[in-house]
């Protein structure tokens, strides 16, 4: 599956940013990414839902739901990118949090692999933060967002990270309000617009990417903000949001 979604996100860098895959075509060509997840879990049919609890649905899990993850895990992952150490510092966040999930559920091995991803990130960082000298490109966001779906369905956490990509519903949001609401989504884009000593500033009258939101809030404290600003709050929000899904959802119990 990582394989897959890495060979995806290869063909659409090298087509290029512009003229890459279109988001349909993602979304089909995802399709056989989920294929392994698929076959083995053909025979299981009961999943920990929030709200519904554990229910047994049959087929539609490993035919269905399984596919759907995969798929909303590695193009949700890839929205919440374009910034310098951003996707590489999420995923590592997020893998964290699975992987102390896994160890102390008893899942050593995915454990394992969780916390061998997040040292591969961590490693990534030191050439990737602001200022950047490698960048990750789709090669990295399709394999770390399918990365963290595979984690969920074989650890049995589907609803833990379901909480825990929260910030990547709100991008979802953001993205289709781009491309229904304004119809305009050649031509609004998630970055800022950058001042001659490489501060930012919102470049919209609105908020048309999580990113934005940021960009929007750090504004309230500092005059100057910088793309590490924006960078690390992100992180930070992450974090947040993993420590309050695995306090209230993990050990609490909620829904």
């Amino acid at each position: 599956t990582i394989l897959l979604a890495g060979f995806l996100g290869f063909v659409d860098d090298v087509l290029g940013w512009k003229k890459g895959i279109s988001q349909l075509q993602k979304i089909i060509l995802t399709l056989p990414i989920a294929l392994p997840l698929v076959v083995i879990n053909v025979n299981r049919s009961i999943i920990d839902l929030p709200l519904f609890g554990v229910v047994n649905l049959g087929f539609i899990y490993p035919l269905l739901l399984v596919p759907v993850a995969v798929i909303g895990a590695a193009n949700g992952f890839n929205l919440v990118a374009g910034y310098n150490g951003l996707e590489a510092g999420l995923g590592a966040i997020i893998l964290s949090a699975l992987g102390f999930v896994a160890y102390a559920n008893g899942t050593n091995w995915l454990a394992l692999v969780c916390f061998i991803a997040v040292a591969a990130l961590i490693g990534f960082l030191c050439f990737n933060f602001c200022p950047a000298r490698v960048f990750p490109g789709d090669s990295l966001t399709y394999p770390i967002g399918a990365l963290i779906a595979v984690v969920a369905i074989l650890g049995n956490m589907e609803k833990i990270a379901l909480f825990m990509f929260v910030l990547y519903f709100v991008d979802i949001m953001f993205y289709w309000g781009r491309a229904c609401v304004l119809n305009k989504m050649r031509k609004v884009e998630a970055f800022a617009k950058v001042n001659p000593d490489n501060s930012l500033e919102l470049p919209y009258s609105k908020w048309y990417d999580s990113t934005h939101v940021a960009l929007s809030v750090l504004k309230r404290f500092k005059k100057r903000v910088f793309e590490r600003d924006i960078v690390v709050f992100m992180w930070f929000t992450q974090a947040l949001i993993c420590l309050f899904v695995l306090r209230f959802i993990w050990i609490g119990g909620w829904l």
